[in-house]
């Protein structure tokens, strides 16, 4: 099985991903924004240096190429996804695969912008509160077509990927 965590900046995503590795059950874990560095932006430091200097139009077709060579593999995995990787087409190619799960980390926007603030490596944070409000409220929607929805509290109780399908 695929597991897919999806939520807004600083839901928690790499946090748990990283909390994850610790009992690793067989699966491989992956942060979909640092693949995309690894493999399409090499000659940046940071994900936010390549998105400055190739533009969110070329980061976003990076971001689609590599989650769907990502969805053909054939292993167990849990994967971060950025926070603005499920479009519509990539949701769409989500659900169609068989073996993935789309995980939602719901986390309430204000959590969220109190971990990122600050964050140089964000692009999207010199919008401004009120602006990434928007965006939040905007992706909200296809954050909730996740098929499993898990609260900021019980984040914290997860372990291991098996506990997913609990939720």
């Amino acid at each position: 099985m695929k597991y897919l965590l999806c939520g807004f900046m600083g839901s928690g995503k790499s946090t748990l991903l990283e909390k994850f590795k610790i009992k690793s059950e067989g699966y491989k874990f992956y942060d979909l924004d640092d693949e995309i560095l690894h493999l399409h932006g090499q000659d940046f430091e940071t994900l936010g240096e390549f998105i400055e200097a190739r533009g969110f139009d070329h980061f976003r077709r990076m971001e689609t190429e590599t989650l769907e060579s990502f969805l053909g593999k054939d292993e167990p995995m849990v994967m971060a996804l950025g926070g603005g990787a499920i479009s519509g087409v990539n949701l769409s190619k989500i659900k169609q695969s068989e073996q993935a799960k789309l995980v939602f980390l719901d986390t309430p926007f204000e959590i969220c912008f109190e971990r990122i603030s600050g964050d140089a490596n964000r692009p999207l944070v010199k919008l401004g509160k009120e602006k990434l409000l928007e965006l939040y409220q905007e992706r909200l929607a296809l954050y909730k077509c996740a098929d499993i929805q898990i609260k900021t509290e019980m984040m914290e109780t997860l372990t291991s990927p098996s506990q997913l399908e609990e939720c």
